[in-house]
């Protein structure tokens, strides 16, 4: 199964500092890959047709979460295909899975998945 973000909620404490500092407060971030659970890789072939056009915006930077707010576009989640989230109707922490870190302890995976804008495009 092919996954946008979210998953890394489950996985805090494997985050470094690095992923967040990909990211800066006011910026905005389109999905450039997703995240497959399943085989711990990274694809930038399979993102959603419903996430496209998901354009977020950086709120929120702590420790090792980016607090990200949906502003332009549709954006429907890896856990609830059925559910299609608005501009302004959803906001959510984000970081990087422990599975991924420990596989690939170098690798910036938040930065893999995003593509940063300084306005949506």
């Amino acid at each position: 199964m092919k996954f946008l973000l979210p998953i890394f909620l489950l996985c805090l404490p494997a985050t470094s500092r690095a992923d967040i500092d990909s990211f800066a407060v006011g910026q905005f971030l389109t999905a450039a890959a997703v995240y497959d659970f399943e085989t711990n890789t990274v694809n930038a072939a399979d993102i959603r047709e419903g996430t496209k056009t998901a354009c977020f915006r950086v709120d929120k930077i702590e420790k090792v979460r980016a607090t990200l707010t949906l502003v332009k576009g549709t954006y429907i989640p890896w856990w609830d295909a059925e559910t299609t989230y608005k501009p302004d109707t959803y906001t959510d922490q984000w970081f990087t899975s422990q599975k991924y870190r420990e596989k690939t302890p170098s690798a910036d995976n938040l930065k893999q998945l995003f593509t940063a804008h300084s306005a949506c495009p």
